[in-house]
């Protein structure tokens, strides 16, 4: 595809933070990193960023588990990104309750 293109070659990347379940199933904070072969080319329609979907790699990771520099560098959105998990999530736990001791059994993390 990008060989329709007369543009300078590149590689186009995209972060996201995720809610969603990791590799054993349990919901997480995960960051997501997108690659693929590109090329920019300020006089093509549709442009300046084209991209070649056959050459998309992803890479998906608990942010926690991701390096420093990506972590504190997500940092600055999750202020935005919690809000709007927030406002379209909604836990609503079945705590189990033990009269004998008086407490909660059942902890909603």
């Amino acid at each position: 595809m990008m060989e329709y293109y007369e543009g300078s070659p590149c590689i186009v990347q995209e972060e996201s933070l995720l809610w969603a379940q990791d590799k054993s199933g349990k919901h997480r904070l995960l960051y997501e990193i997108k690659k693929w072969d590109g090329c920019v080319d300020f006089d093509a329609p549709g442009g300046p960023y084209f991209c070649d979907e056959s050459t998309l790699k992803i890479d998906t990771k608990p942010l926690i588990e991701s390096k420093f520099e990506i972590r504190k560098r997500m940092y600055a959105h999750l202020d935005v990104f919690l809000r709007g998990l927030a406002r379209d999530v909604s836990i609503e736990p079945a705590i189990a309750f033990d009269a004998q001791h008086g407490m909660n059994t059942d902890i909603p993390f």
